[in-house]
């Protein structure tokens, strides 16, 4: 019995997935295709608002599903994926396995939307 599907997986992320891109902290940029999508809970993870320097933003939660071949578990805390213009960073990461082999990895990213300040003039 075959258990490694990770081409599979490949060629249905390279059909229904995004462009997204690796930037790491040492300034190398690693592109890749993926599924990037809305992480629907049913409350259980809790979407607040925070306040920063640059003024209040909304972490929003997404759901990330990428190729066996980048493992997302050697990446940094300071590592970015870009997709669709808009910036994200993995809270949770974990690689899917059947029978020892990577299939493919999964993880939990979170979206800053900033919000311009607005002064009363």
């Amino acid at each position: 019995m075959k258990t490694d599907n990770s081409t599979i997986i490949e060629h249905c992320l390279t059909r229904f997935g995004n462009d997204v891109r690796f930037l790491r902290e040492d300034g190398s940029v690693l592109p890749a295709r993926a599924m990037v999508q809305p992480a629907w809970t049913r409350m259980k993870l809790h979407f607040e608002e925070k306040a920063g320097k640059a003024g209040r933003y909304v972490p929003l939660y997404f759901y990330y599903i990428g190729p066996a071949c980048i493992n997302i578990l050697q990446e940094t805390e300071d590592t970015v994926l870009l997709c669709g213009g808009e910036k994200y960073y993995f809270t949770q990461k974990e690689a899917v396995t059947v029978a020892g082999t990577v299939q493919y990895y999964r993880g939990i990213l979170k979206q800053f939307k900033e919000e311009a300040n607005v002064s009363d003039d």
